[in-house]
Formats: C-alpha cells, structure tokens, sequence
C-alpha cells in the first residue's frame, strides 16, 4: 500500500485498501473489499474461539462463576463461555458507534494483559531454576525485553494521546473485580448468594443442555 501510493492518498483515503485496489486492480477491485470482509470474519471467528476458552479455563479455576466451564456433551463446546464473550462483544458496541473509539477502549487493557504476561514470564525464567523446570527450547531474553517495551509504549502513548478513552477501558477493565468477589469470593460466605448461584447453574444447564467438565484424576 505505502508503494504504490502517494503521502496524499494516504492521509485523505478513508479505506486504504479500497484505494489501492481502484489504482491497480480497475474493473477487479471488488475483489479487495472481499478479502478484507473475509480477514474481518477470520479474525472475529479466531477471537471468539480463544476468548471463550478463556472465560473457559477461568470458570474451571474458579476465577470466574463456574457456568462458564460447562460444555455441551456432544461437540465438547463451552456454549455458556461462547454466550458470555457474545454479550460482552454487544455491550461493547453499545457504548460508542465510533470504531477508533471503541479500539482505544479496547486496546490498553489487550497489551496491558500481555505485557503483564510477559513480564510474568520472564520473572519465572528468572526466578525458576533449570534444574526443577527443564526448559527443551531457550529462547534469547533480547527478544522478550523487546516485546515487553513495546507493550509497555503501546499502553502508555495511549494514555498521552486519548486519557479519556484509556481511563474508560481501565474502567471497563476493573468491572471484572465486583463480578470476581461478589460471585466468586463471597460466595461461599453469603448463603443467599450461594443458592441463587446454584439456582442460576442448574436453569442454565437446563436451558443449554450443558455438563460441568470431566476432571482429570492425578
């Protein structure tokens, strides 16, 4: 793209691929909006596969209700998991029609996460011997430190450049901690709670015709 076209049709071109492909491609450039729409649903399809399984995992480990682990016993897929990313995904497009605004909310919380899970990384390869965790494939740390500053550039330009959308997405973020200790940490604690949690299990077992996962014995 930045070869074959100029500065001007850079900065003024809403669609950049769509410009390119009427430049190069003439009576084919029909083609280019296809190949996007098709990378837009590859990307959407891979997105849903791997948030579900996290919010997955997180209810198996209780980190979360444990809903979320429940899988169908035919096709072994966590439909609560695949619901719940599908109504966050529909609560996130209610707060803004803007797509760049919705990218900032977004994306601060995206690398802080994997920043934090680099770092995490990286302190346990510091911090766990050799001899207790064998390591088949060492990788150079020059490459980890400079994902790591990237990471960290990418989480604090934005707050430079939008505080405002930085400080709704954290604000988005930190919803997680009410839902984590009000039916995951209290839980136990409120006997109401307890039984409207186990009320809400059952119905949506019913209604989804899922299983809780098989545990695997040590």
């Amino acid at each position: 793209f930045y070869a074959g076209t100029s500065p001007e049709e850079l900065l003024t071109s809403n669609a950049i691929a769509v410009t390119f492909a009427n430049k190069f491609y003439g009576i084919f450039a029909f083609i280019m909006p296809l190949l996007v729409a098709g990378s837009c649903f590859g990307t959407v399809n891979g997105v849903m596969l791997t948030s579900s399984r996290l919010f997955f995992v997180a209810g198996r480990n209780e980190h979360m209700p444990s809903i979320l682990s429940f899988i169908n016993p035919y096709w072994n897929t966590p439909v609560p998991a695949v619901l719940f990313t599908a109504i966050l995904s529909l609560a996130y497009l209610l707060l803004s029609d803007n797509i760049y605004t919705l990218i900032n909310y977004v994306q601060i919380v995206n690398w802080l996460a994997i920043g934090v899970a680099t770092a995490g990384l990286m302190w346990m390869r510091i911090s766990k011997p050799p001899r207790d965790y064998p390591r088949p494939l060492k990788v150079n740390m020059f490459f980890p430190i400079i994902f790591l500053l990237g990471c960290i550039f990418l989480v604090v330009f934005p707050m430079y450049q939008a505080p405002m959308d930085t400080a709704i997405g954290i604000g988005i973020m930190l919803t997680g901690l009410p839902v984590y200790f009000l039916f995951v940490y209290w839980r136990d604690r409120m006997e109401t709670l307890s039984r409207l949690m186990d009320d809400f299990t059952l119905f949506s077992q019913k209604l989804l015709l899922v299983i809780p996962p098989a545990k695997k014995e040590n």
